[in-house]
């Protein structure tokens, strides 16, 4: 076993970077290594002199968060913070951001049963405010009937 370079009870609690050292991890070959812990909450294992020099300063999502150029939005859904870059929030159509599809199928669902609010007077079917009656029947309006053997007969 390697002897440790450095006096843990000064380190543990100290920041250098976003890192907070936590614990003493282990030894590798003439390395050591301490488990330290990100602001935003990732936990890992880190070189102690990448730590000390600064060669490591972060996670790689925080690092990464420096070169976001787009913003986090709530989903429409279920209101979990998501982020979308510029070319994302541009390309929207409706203007709304889901955090999966799941989630956008879940609310267009759930907006659609709320459109429903006319019936077929041919067919007693229901049909959505956003929907004409004759797309209810593959393109045949409900005037028109289906007969086998004559093609569609008028009612």
């Amino acid at each position: 076993m390697s002897k440790r370079l450095y006096n843990m009870g000064e380190y543990i609690g100290k920041k250098f970077g976003e890192w907070t050292v936590v614990k003493h991890s282990h030894f590798d070959k003439s390395s050591e290594f301490w488990t330290v812990r990100c602001n935003c909450g990732y936990e890992t294992t880190q070189r102690v002199d990448y730590v000390l020099k600064g060669k490591s300063n972060s996670c790689k999502s925080c690092a990464m968060k420096k070169f976001r150029t787009g913003e986090e939005v709530p989903c429409e859904n279920c209101g979990s913070i998501i982020y979308k870059s510029s070319a994302q929030l541009d390309r929207s159509k409706s203007g709304k951001h889901f955090c999966s599809k799941k989630c956008a199928r879940s609310y267009y669902s759930d907006k659609v049963q709320a459109d429903i609010n006319s019936v077929c007077e041919t067919c007693g079917k229901e049909f959505h405010s956003s929907l004409s009656a004759p797309r209810l029947h593959q393109g045949q309006p409900c005037s028109y009937k289906r007969d086998s053997q004559r093609g569609r007969v008028a009612i």
